[in-house]
């Protein structure tokens, strides 16, 4: 059968739908037909190609959808491609086309009358607005750190390599608005990368101007991430930050350099940027893909489960008792640990995240005395090569509950751990009833983090590496509990433990205690010790 193929235009929106084969003599009749009307027509800026009825593509078909993604990447637009029939997906996946096209399997009169360019807040983002601005006015940040740079790296090379990553990612185009007949907070993608300025200035100012590099972002309406390239008489900088609501921790900041050194290095070796250039993962698909697969079922199944996992927390029996010492502004501490190192893990039937989260809660027990713990874990969210490349928010905050009434040596009581963050995990799609209902709030949370980017350590640059230097905190506490544990990985396979805290309930006492007690706990659990034992 012969290709069948036919367009509809409404508005700044394209359908084409195909049946039958698409192959390289009908691409060549789509290219006298269609093709023109795509180049022409500028103010297209969404194409939906419906191929619930294509039986069969070669590459040449795949060249015409890959060719038709780049020229709507080129105007900020989407390309979506309808209902694949299972040989033509199965033809995506072996391609690796599956990784970057925007597949949908929705109604098509839902996806024709949708905005595409407009697209709710993700419930950890809700979340994240909620807890750190409208609570306690902070921007709540992720400074990728001011990052002195050596006297060898290219300064112009860099910025080439930092203006083409905000392009190849559509979450630095994000920017917040107000939805005008409901007032809700909704993102756009549709913001300017703007050039990125080598600025100049002494040694003195650029010493005064720390204080202010760490700004106050105006949230709506307005680009969501800082980046200066800076030199001075002595020396040259690159300070990254964003905001919180779009990028996530650690995770996102050690993608971001990752990318701007693969186009440093390969700029430096002479290639060009058009060379190198490949289309992005899309932030704004991954919403929509999203959006598209929730199950009622399984949410409500999901929603049921984190009621059970958060019912009864407090503050009295969940978390350390309060310390009449304390002060009254929020305080971080790092507390370097000779416990333990990276080697330890080597061949271990637990991973390093299971066994830090599972001291963590029996350092809780133990200074709580209370045999129940509900806290929270971090997870980056990103569980794929597809998520690894997305540039953008993906990090999940589980509560989890957990009581220490029977006796079993610290492999079993890992082992059952690593099983219940697998079921967790199961269940992320749901949590966003955690978030909406605020329930999280006051938890204690663990997090770990491999490198503590943004306080000290260096970051790699064309295989030279640069040293990250101290800020002056600028910015109030986002803290929205009253402690986070951060348990940070550095580059000689040491640990630290910085917690964060609310000074006006602990004392820098109750927290070096807490501490303490975690670095005796880890000693005993290397031993397989006894939990019952432990907690005595």
């Amino acid at each position: 059968m012969s290709l069948v193929f036919s367009k509809e235009i409404e508005n700044t929106q394209m359908l084409i739908t195909l049946e039958g084969r698409l192959d390289g003599a009908s691409v060549r009749e789509i290219n006298k037909e269609i093709v023109p009307e795509i180049d022409t027509k500028t103010e297209i800026d969404e194409i939906i190609i419906d191929m619930e009825k294509l039986k069969y593509i070669s590459s040449a078909g795949l060249r015409f959808v890959l060719s038709t993604q780049k020229k709507m990447i080129g105007r900020n637009g989407n390309l979506i491609v309808f209902k694949p029939t299972e040989d033509v997906i199965d033809v995506f996946k072996s391609t690796g086309f599956d990784e970057f096209l925007n597949i949908v399997y929705s109604d098509l009169e839902e996806i024709k009358n949708e905005d595409h360019h407009v697209y709710p807040l993700r419930p950890i983002q809700r979340w994240m607005m909620d807890t750190h601005f409208n609570r306690v006015n902070s921007t709540m940040m992720n400074a990728g750190g001011l990052v002195r740079l050596d006297e060898s790296i290219n300064l112009d090379i860099l910025k080439t390599s930092v203006e083409t990553v905000l392009q190849d990612h559509d979450i630095f185009k994000c920017r917040f608005v107000a939805d005008k007949d409901t007032g809700e907070i909704c993102q756009r993608f549709d913001g300017e990368i703007g050039e990125i300025t080598i600025e100049k200035m002494s040694d003195e100012e650029f010493e005064n101007s720390k204080n202010t590099l760490k700004k106050i972002y105006k949230l709506i309406g307005s680009q969501l991430w800082n980046i200066r390239l800076i030199r001075t008489d002595s020396a040259q900088y690159i300070f990254v930050d964003f905001y919180h609501g779009i990028l996530d921790g650690v995770a996102i900041v050690l993608l971001f350099w990752r990318e701007i050194d693969k186009y440093y290095k390969s700029l430096l070796g002479g290639k060009t940027v058009d060379e190198l250039r490949r289309i992005p993962t899309s932030y704004a698909a991954y919403i929509r893909e999203e959006l598209s697969s929730d199950d009622e079922e399984t949410m409500k199944e999901g929603i049921n489960y984190w009621k059970a996992m958060t019912e009864g927390f407090s503050k009295e029996k969940h978390l350390p008792p309060k310390d009449s010492n304390a002060e009254s502004e929020d305080a971080e501490e790092d507390f370097p640990f000779d416990s333990i190192d990276k080697a330890f893990f080597k061949d271990k039937p637990f991973s390093e995240h299971c066994f830090f989260m599972g001291a963590a809660m029996l350092t809780m027990a133990k200074v709580t005395g209370e045999k129940e713990v509900i806290m929270s874990w971090v997870h980056n969210g990103r569980t794929n090569g597809k998520e690894f490349r997305l540039m953008g928010i993906m990090l999940e905050q589980f509560p989890i509950r957990w009581s220490f009434s029977e006796d079993e040596n610290t492999n079993d009581f890992l082992s059952k751990l690593e099983d219940k963050i697998k079921e967790e995990t199961l269940h992320r799609r749901s949590l966003g009833t955690v978030y909406e209902e605020g329930v999280q709030i006051n938890f204690s949370c663990f997090i770990l983090q491999k490198g503590a980017i943004g306080r000290h350590g260096t970051i790699s640059l064309g295989g030279i590496k640069n040293q990250i230097e101290e800020l002056p905190q600028s910015e109030e506490s986002a803290s929205e509990s009253a402690m986070d544990i951060e348990l940070n990985e550095h580059e000689d396979g040491t640990y630290s433990l910085v917690l964060d805290y609310d000074a006006g309930l602990y004392s820098y006492s109750a927290m070096k205690n807490f501490a303490d007690t975690m670095q005796e706990i880890i000693r005993k659990m290397k031993e397989n010790s006894g939990i019952l034992d432990i907690l005595k």
